[in-house]
């Protein structure tokens, strides 16, 4: 798993998450989707985020390719968060 940091400090505040998640079809080797899920969350913990990626990691069969997040605060613009976790 690649995990990058953000370079710049996330500042405490309720907006909007907006997730994607790209993972192989199961039945179709070498085969993509990408899902992509918003809610609203706070940051910079982000704990319907965490909750949702426990979720996926227990629930789901299929193991993600790719996890990336984007997060707009209320009122603000849309930020990278800057995690993209990859896993083989």
């Amino acid at each position: 798993m690649t995990i990058i940091v953000p370079k710049y400090p996330i500042i405490a505040a309720h907006g909007l998450l907006t997730v994607e998640i790209l993972y192989p079809i199961p039945d179709f080797r070498g085969i993509f989707q990408l899902f992509i899920h918003q809610f609203d969350d706070v940051s910079p913990q982000f704990p319907r985020f965490e909750r949702f990626i426990e979720h996926w990691r227990t629930k789901i069969e299929v193991q993600p390719r790719m996890v990336r997040y984007f997060f707009q605060p209320e009122g603000g613009t849309y930020l990278r968060v800057g995690f993209d976790i990859t896993y083989n």
